[in-house]
């Protein structure tokens, strides 16, 4: 016969105890689940904000503001000493060991070159300093001193090798179209590392949608006040860039001269856009392409989203909204 063992107080007391604990601990994991956080910095020459949801939301957060931070400072910086893109600028034709978010960011930037005919190309740093747009010494260049400029943009003086780039013919990178989107991506990684929930991160123009669930994003009225919306997507877990010709400009003679360049001509783009929002899988393409495509317009770039799976709404110069078929299901306008 089995002897039946007798459960003293103690012992049922402590039980209750422990169960007790479980119990707590269990709902506090819950409770952590679930937690938001936002955090905001300035980085890239803008505003990064971050709102995450899940365990540990606040050191996450923290963490994707510290790498937006460090991508700009060791990584796609032109202007700061020691980063890959000014190394690269300043070897004189000489290879650079890089690191690998560099080497990805101008691999896309390469593929969207050549897909839009040079429309655009990150080698149009030479163009940018000589506009000087957002910048104290903004002015109309002449066009000798543009043309001398459009010398040295060409995509194809860019050369990977594994972990190395190299830079002929004097060109100048510039990641300031497509670096903000690669940030995203860069950011998603520590999202996936850290368990989170659900995220929202704009680095600027660009927007990483993360986690399960609808998410709704505002597209700016580029007629209107910075917090003026025409209207809104519905989407799930993507990546949203928009750029605009309301971002940075200036007047000159009564016109309006904004900071998209047309790496073909030298000049700000004149398409007949007034902004386009691109949503693609990832950041890097989604900055790219909503650059290419304001620059190429409305009709020229339908075939270059669908050879990225990318869907866009543009904005043109007169309010008309167009929308690709793949988001006309998606976009809500604003009464």
């Amino acid at each position: 016969m089995s002897e039946k063992k007798r459960i003293t107080p103690a012992a049922a007391a402590l039980t209750v105890v422990c169960l007790l604990v479980i119990g707590a601990l269990i709902a506090f994991d819950l409770f952590l689940s679930g937690r938001e956080c936002k955090e905001q910095t300035v980085a890239m020459d803008t505003v990064v904000t971050v709102t995450v949801n899940g365990r540990k939301s606040k050191n996450t957060a923290e963490k994707i503001c510290q790498l937006v931070s460090t991508l700009e400072k060791e990584n796609f910086s032109r202007y700061i000493s020691g980063s890959d893109v000014y190394k690269t600028n300043s070897s004189k034709g000489s290879s650079v060991e890089v690191g690998s978010s560099t080497v990805d960011c101008i691999n896309a930037a390469i593929k969207v070159s050549e897909a839009s005919h040079g429309a655009f190309d990150i080698t149009a740093g030479g163009i940018v300093s000589l506009w000087g747009i957002g910048t104290d010494s903004e002015r109309v260049p002449s066009q000798a001193e543009i043309d001398l400029a459009l010398a040295s943009v060409n995509y194809k003086a860019i050369a990977v090798s594994g972990s190395s780039v190299s830079l002929s013919g004097g060109s100048v990178i510039d990641l300031g179209a497509i670096g903000k989107g690669a940030a995203c991506d860069e950011i998603r990684k520590v999202l996936e590392e850290a368990g989170a929930q659900r995220c929202v991160a704009a680095v600027g123009g660009s927007v990483l949608l993360y986690g399960d669930g609808e998410f709704s994003v505002g597209i700016r009225d580029p007629f209107g006040k910075a917090d003026d919306c025409i209207g809104s997507l519905k989407l799930n877990a993507c990546c949203v860039s928009t750029s605009g010709s309301y971002e940075r400009f200036f007047r000159q003679d009564g016109k309006k001269y904004h900071h998209i360049f047309d790496a073909r001509t030298g000049y700000p783009a004149e398409s007949g856009l007034a902004s386009v929002t691109v949503v693609a899988d990832s950041g890097v393409y989604s900055d790219a392409l909503s650059t290419a495509c304001f620059i190429l317009g409305y009709e020229n770039s339908l075939d270059l989203l669908k050879e990225f799976h990318a869907q866009a709404v543009f904005v043109t110069d007169n309010g008309e909204i167009k929308i690709t078929d793949g988001l006309a299901g998606n976009f809500e306008r604003k009464n």
